[in-house]
């Protein structure tokens, strides 16, 4: 039997198997109680286990059928439904339909057990017809924790099979939630169930299980590379729910298949990549972590580095996102091999920006060689150096500001915070002479000066000014970090400002010559030079643009259009900086109402009602009467 008679057992899957053996086969009146967390694998298990059993019986006789059946009260709150599962499948040739009508009408009866005493009452003989078809049947009840049934009317329920049927009864629970829902539950467990055993999963075998039940695909064959992995994983985490591990591979699925190519070819990356979805997920889907700790795991794991050196820190209770941290010491929470924001919006939101996501991969460690890691990148992850590699990397840096090499704001910043922070360590990347701040004051003065300080829209963006490339800015909140971020901000505007003014004069130069003209004044995309929220027009003089909307009297109604339409785009948006063109606009006003003016009738008056429309809407969107200013003049 493998088992001793104790009341509650815990033991391996073999000797779970063996005991089943002898209880399957012995006079025993008494339910088997298997208990275990909510997607451990219980009913995986046992239907494993009874398949198995049949699979054997139908060598010594073909036409042997299904010994046992299976319900789950997940949900139930009415007897009646748990006899529709077993009716529908005693007549798996009758519809859906019929199945439930025949086991509405044999388990209308069994309802009167529905509040009386545990082993009253008795069955209808059309029950007892019904019930019949049962006999030699093992029945499985599942989900006891989740029935909303009372623990009285759910237990003298399953007690009839037992006690009156004379069935083979296999419950699983998980017990602690049941006790809590019902105060007698214990008391009438204690007449129904004969053993409680503590179900421990075979966590290998589980994860093959899952990846197999996964119809096959192009991963397939890598998780089962990586089963010991996995494996591992779940068994750190100590949260054995195999429901949210199958979740969690089909996440993964979805993330690899917008992955770039090379990206793909490192599976080492993948894997990397794969383990952490599943550490970070497994808590996430537990509730032992929130959207909030993801988001802020960078600023969690700096200070649970430093716990040990707090004050009377011993018998604090840690948070969930420090348990993270203790379970799984091998991961690189500081570096993750996903951007903090993606893995939250992947768990959280089931949507997330996968081109982002490639970007912050592109130039990770893990995927492309040291030699095409960016200083800026390799600096943030100074953490995993050793003293040679740590010391090449100081001389690599210092060698990219001489070259200037970094020239856009988000990796200036990234590198300005990991410098930062290796100084408070005691380390020294720019000059033993100089503070950080008065390094990066000098280096973006130079790289303005020579017109080399890159433009970028989305550093300073909407969801912009915490970090860059899926990685977060370090020391964001000391003095110095803040001073450099002022200064690259300031440096961002003058090298827009630099930017829009060599625009200007292609635009008048080349593009009010074509059909471009009217979208890069209302549509917004800066990588394909649409300006809509961006302010250039007052590098363009006011009198040669009037003329170009008006010629020979007549007005271009759609370049008319495209101008309200970028003001009205405008209005409310606070990252809009439209507010640069106001006094251009006024001297524009004068302009066209001196073509207008210039005019015959009735173009004059067409003109001067176009005009007077046109700066009435651009008025209301930038809240200032233009044309009472040009009245007042």
């Amino acid at each position: 039997m493998g088992l001793s008679s104790s009341q509650e057992t815990t033991v391996s899957n073999n000797h779970l198997s063996s005991y089943l053996d002898h209880y399957l086969s012995s006079d025993e009146r008494s339910a088997v109680l298997i208990m275990g967390e909510w997607g451990s694998g219980k009913t995986h298990f046992i239907k494993s286990y009874l398949d198995g059993r049949d699979s054997a019986a139908r060598k010594n006789d073909p036409l042997e059928g299904q010994s046992y059946l299976y319900a789950s009260l997940n949900g139930v709150s009415n007897v009646s439904e748990i006899s529709d599962q077993f009716f529908a499948q005693l007549n798996p040739l009758l519809s859906s339909t019929a199945a439930r009508l025949i086991g509405a009408a044999g388990s209308s009866v069994l309802q009167g057990y529905s509040g009386v005493s545990l082993f009253g009452g008795g069955l209808s003989k059309i029950s007892k017809e019904l019930l019949s078809r049962t006999k030699n049947q093992i029945l499985v009840f599942d989900d006891l924790e989740r029935c909303e049934l009372s623990a009285e009317e759910m237990m003298g329920y399953i007690n009839h099979y037992i006690e009156h049927e004379k069935l083979k009864v296999i419950l699983l629970a998980e017990e602690k939630k049941l006790s809590k829902k019902s105060s007698n539950y214990l008391e009438i467990k204690e007449k129904v169930v004969g053993k409680t055993i503590q179900f421990e999963p075979d966590i290998s075998n589980l994860v093959v299980s899952i990846i197999e039940s996964i119809p096959r695909n192009e991963m397939t064959d890598f998780y089962l590379d990586n089963c010991d992995g996995i494996s591992s994983c779940l068994q750190k985490s100590e949260i054995l729910n195999f429901r949210s591990l199958r979740s969690i591979l089909m996440d993964f699925e979805r993330v690899t298949s917008l992955l770039d190519k090379k990206v793909l070819r490192s599976k080492n990356a993948l894997r990397e990549i794969l383990l952490y979805m599943i550490a970070v997920g497994l808590e996430y889907r537990a509730n032992n972590i929130t959207k909030e700790d993801i988001l802020e795991m960078d600023r969690g794991f700096y200070f649970h580095s430093y716990r040990f050196m707090e004050q009377n820190g011993e018998g604090k209770e840690k948070t969930g996102i420090e348990k993270l941290f203790d379970k799984h010491e091998n991961f690189d929470f500081r570096n993750p091999i996903l951007p903090y924001a993606i893995i939250a919006d992947i768990l959280v939101r089931g949507q997330f920006d996968y081109e982002k996501l490639n970007s912050h991969l592109l130039v990770h460690p893990s995927v492309v060689e040291k030699k095409a890691v960016p200083i800026w990148r390799r600096l943030w992850s100074f953490y995993n150096l050793d003293r040679k590699e740590y010391e090449e990397l100081v001389q690599e840096t210092l060698s990219s500001f001489i070259n200037k090499d970094i020239r856009f704001p988000g990796p200036l910043l990234l590198a300005a915070g990991s410098i930062i922070e290796i100084e408070e360590m005691g380390g020294n990347v720019t000059s033993p002479y100089q503070s950080v701040v008065k390094f990066f004051e000098n280096y973006v003065r130079k790289l303005l000066e020579d017109g080399e300080f890159q433009y970028c829209d989305e550093t300073f963006g909407i969801g912009g000014g915490t970090g860059f490339a899926g990685l977060a800015f370090r020391r964001a909140e000391s003095d110095s970090f803040k001073a450099i971020y002022t200064l690259v901000r300031s440096a961002n505007s003058d090298a827009l400002r630099q930017r829009m003014s060599e625009f200007a004069q292609s635009y008048v130069d080349e593009l009010l010559r074509n059909e471009d003209k009217y979208e890069v004044l209302h549509e917004c995309d800066f990588a394909n030079k649409k300006y809509g929220n961006i302010a250039f027009l007052q590098f363009i003089d006011p009198k040669v643009f009037a003329h170009s909307i008006v010629e020979n009297e007549k007005a271009d109604r759609r370049l008319l259009a495209s101008l309200s339409k970028r003001y009205q785009n405008a209005q409310g948006h606070d990252t809009c900086s439209l507010h640069d063109e106001r006094e251009w606009l006024l001297c524009f006003l004068d302009e066209l109402l001196l073509i207008a003016d210039a005019a015959k009738p009735p173009h004059q008056n067409m003109l001067k009602r176009q005009i007077i429309s046109l700066f009435a809407t651009i008025s209301k969107c930038l809240g200032l009467s233009f044309l009472a200013l040009h009245d007042e003049t």
